[in-house]
């Protein structure tokens, strides 16, 4: 069964494409991220791999004694036909049936005609990704997932998508056809070179930056958990766990997350009324909040963002030496802003993906008169 290799490859897809990164639809490759330093390694209770809590397996792995991490991948899936634990556990004792390693290469095109502020839409144009045994059984070993075609939609805000596409699996004699799979929220980051160091997660920053090709453009990095649905009798249905970690050495087009175009005009926008409406709707919302925590600290990014909306509003309407003061206070209240998401992010409780939120929030600023 396949279905984490699949699901990696819509993770990839959606969040390196939280904003239109390339000024054209220029076909792109991303490489999934591997290092001897990471051989052998199992993700411990942080569900990482690369970190102290690792596990290193040079046998069998898990509760149906999957394959070691033989290739050194930073990616891996944990699957399972049982429901998805509370994260947090430790993969060796948990009710997944078996982790994946993967790595390999993945080539998308952004259909920018089709995406909107809400719905990125790209297309797969090729790619192969080699994933370790599932198993202890001769006919399960390692494999491979070659993608031919398809198309994936998703909510750069909520991580939430749906991918469809064909191609071949190699323990699978039949074509994978019109293969549909749901995701569930997930978490992800894109860094671009310049931030490379400098983005505040501790692994990003302590453990897969310093992994990276000198000649890398950005990075990607999924959390991410979903399901599966096929034609194929024995897959349909699983459900999967795990995190990409993924960098593409090509040109972007911009030198900083998200652009448009070709990076003209204020920042990732045009207009001052655009780029709040982006920042709204970057930002979680307090409805949909899965418990009291987590709505505190949406109902407290909502608060801080109207007041930046208000001095905005009075700065309009105003006139210097007073306009240009509460411009000033207005660049301070998206700085503040953004440190509250950041703050909020790594407690667990931010809910979006902090990279697109953060972008948005300069976009606005860059807008702002006097930055």
């Amino acid at each position: 069964m396949r279905g984490g290799v699949r699901w990696l490859a819509a993770a990839l897809l959606g969040a390196s494409l939280v904003c239109d990164v390339v000024s054209d639809a220029a076909a792109m490759t991303a490489t999934l991220l591997t290092d001897p330093s990471l051989v052998d390694h199992t993700p411990g209770p942080d569900l990482r791999i690369g970190t102290p809590d690792d596990g290193v397996l040079s046998d069998d792995v898990g509760i149906l004694h999957s394959a070691p991490n033989v290739h050194g991948a930073a990616s891996y899936a944990l699957l399972s036909a049982g429901p998805v634990p509370v994260p947090g556990f430790n993969p060796e004792a948990n009710d997944y049936a078996f982790v994946l390693f993967v790595d390999g290469t993945l080539e998308f095109t952004p259909d920018f005609a089709a995406s909107t502020a809400s719905e990125i839409v790209v297309a797969f144009t090729g790619g192969s990704l080699r994933s370790t045994a599932e198993f202890d059984h001769p006919t399960r070993g390692e494999a491979t997932t070659t993608i031919a075609g398809g198309s994936a939609h998703m909510n750069p805000m909520t991580g939430e998508g749906q991918v469809q596409w064909s191609g071949s699996f190699s323990q699978i004699a039949t074509p994978l056809a019109d293969e549909v799979l749901t995701s569930a929220p997930g978490k992800g980051w894109i860094v671009p070179a310049p931030q490379l160091g400098q983005t505040g997660d501790p692994y990003i920053d302590d453990v897969v930056t310093p992994l990276l090709p000198p000649d890398t453009t950005a990075l990607v990095v999924v959390e991410f958990t979903g399901t599966v649905q096929t034609d194929v009798e024995c897959c349909s249905g699983f459900t999967t766990l795990g995190v990409l970690v993924a960098y593409t050495t090509e040109a972007l087009g911009c030198s900083e997350l998200p652009c448009e175009g070709s990076g003209g005009g204020g920042g990732g926008c045009a207009t001052m009324e655009t780029c709040r409406a982006r920042v709204r709707d970057a930002l979680p919302d307090e409805t949909e909040a899965p418990n009291p925590k987590t709505f505190r600290a949406a109902r407290k990014l909502a608060k801080r963002f109207a007041k930046l909306e208000g001095t905005l509003a009075r700065a309009a309407t105003s006139t210097d030496p007073k306009q240009s003061r509460l411009y000033g206070k207005a660049r301070r209240q998206g700085e503040a802003l953004k440190t509250t998401a950041t703050t909020l992010d790594r407690k667990g409780l931010l809910g979006v993906p902090l990279a697109a939120l953060h972008a948005t929030i300069d976009d606005l600023v860059a807008l702002i008169p006097g930055a």
